[in-house]
């Protein structure tokens, strides 16, 4: 049951990024409009508010205020249960940077005039330093935390660490890759929007399909590398189920299945790379773009090394301990 809540989170994702990748697709900023979200749309609700003015202004500056005091509330129901540590400062930090940047939201005019980033900008570069002091605090309450905690613990940490491993590479697929994929067709298009024969009466194949093609055949292989690697991540999950239900057969039937889904990603993700840059070499007169890449998508194959490598390590444990049995 919570395979099927994490395969449907991580589809709703899929569709979330895909829609917003193509809605912002032709803006300069599709990449931070990602960034100023929510922080524009809440900005643009208290800046309608305040507009209508009396009540509602003073109503739209106390939610300005309460919004922006979250993190520091936090802060002190964590003092209340526990003492607080270096990194709870970071909480203080981000109620700072949460003023500004709802701030920055409220007043775009203002944003424009005192900030060389201007409105365009300088919001999503306020979010996006609010994202990475949120993810900061989480991976350092995690390395606090993990040193003290016991085996069932630890299996929880790990799997909120793959889950979250695992929206980045449903991201990657239809987020990043997909807006890659669309700048790379709009900027192939507009540059050979002059030299572009209507030759579709001939016969011949148009001169654009060919570099088309192969551009899209990039995006599907670096998505599939992501989704594999999505895959893998599930049968980890399964995993740690079996382990917190005490299930031993299950849990080395899971290792089974992980080491063999992380050989077929690494194979495909190595393979189908040289494959695309064979044909680009064979396509090469027909190519308007031609992009000859070397590199791999290191966090896939780093992530499915290390499940390789876990699962194998796991499965020789499991057989000596079941041959150390056998000579008692």
């Amino acid at each position: 049951m919570k395979e099927r809540r994490w395969i449907a989170a991580f589809a709703a994702e899929g569709v979330l990024c895909a829609g917003l990748t193509l809605l912002l697709n032709g803006s300069a900023a599709a990449d931070a409009g990602l960034m100023a979200f929510p922080f524009a749309q809440i900005g643009a609700g208290l800046r309608a508010l305040s507009l209508m003015g009396g009540v509602r202004n003073v109503l739209a500056i106390m939610l300005y205020a309460a919004v922006s005091l979250l993190p520091a509330g936090l802060l002190a129901a964590v003092c209340r249960k526990r003492k607080p540590v270096a990194e709870d400062g970071l909480l203080l930090l981000m109620s700072v940077t949460l003023f500004g940047t709802l701030w920055a939201a409220v007043n775009p005019a203002w944003l424009a005039q005192r900030w060389f980033a201007g409105k365009t900008l300088g919001l999503p570069m306020l979010g996006g330093l609010l994202y990475a002091e949120v993810i900061a605090y989480a991976i350092l309450r995690l390395l606090r935390t993990a040193g003290a905690a016991n085996a069932r613990a630890l299996r929880r940490y790990v799997r909120w660490v793959l889950a979250a491993i695992a929206t980045v590479l449903v991201y990657a697929a239809f987020g990043s890759s997909l807006r890659e994929l669309l700048a790379s067709l709009t900027q192939l298009r507009e540059g050979n929007s002059a030299n572009m024969p209507q030759i579709w009466n001939t016969g011949a194949v148009p001169s654009l399909l060919w570099t088309q093609a192969t551009l899209a055949i990039r995006y599907l292989i670096d998505a599939a590398s992501a989704l594999l690697g999505v895959g893998v991540i599930l049968e980890a999950l399964r995993l740690l189920a079996a382990q917190d239900g005490g299930d031993p057969v299950q849990a080395s039937e899971c290792a089974s299945r992980i080491a063999e889904r992380s050989a077929q990603t690494l194979r495909f993700t190595l393979l189908a790379g040289l494959a695309v840059n064979l044909v680009q070499v064979l396509l090469a007169r027909q190519l308007r773009s031609i992009a000859l890449n070397v590199s791999l998508p290191l966090g896939t194959v780093a992530l499915c090394l290390a499940a390789l490598l876990l699962a194998r390590l796991m499965q020789e444990n499991r057989k000596l301990r079941e041959d150390n049995d056998l000579f008692i």
